[in-house]
C-alpha cells in the first residue's frame, strides 16, 4: 500500500493472488492459480474511516471454465 494524495484520502496498493481450493491434497499443481492486480483504497470522511476499495486483477494462470472476476468493488475493513 502506498499514498497517492498528501492526505492520505487516497491509497494504491499492488497485489498478487494465488492459491488452490480442492478436497485433497493430490494433484495441486494442475489446480493452483494467478491473479496479480492493482487497486485504490478512498477513505472519505462522510462515511467515517472505513475504507472503499476498488480492485482489478488480471488471470494468468487459470483453467477452462474457471469464473474469471477482473474487478472488485468492497467497503469496509475486513478486507
Amino acid at each position: 500500500m502506498f499514498p497517492i494524495t498528501a492526505n492520505d484520502m487516497v491509497r494504491g496498493v499492488v497485489f498478487c493472488d494465488t492459491g488452490a481450493v480442492q478436497p485433497t491434497i493430490d494433484n495441486w499443481q494442475d489446480r493452483y492459480r494467478v491473479a496479480p492486480g492493482f487497486g485504490l483504497r478512498i477513505t472519505i470522511p462522510a462515511m467515517g474511516p472505513a475504507p472503499i476499495a476498488l480492485d482489478f486483477a488480471f488471470p494468468i494462470v487459470s483453467e477452462k471454465g474457471d469464473r474469471e472476476q477482473v474487478f472488485s468493488f468492497f467497503i469496509g475493513f475486513l478486507r
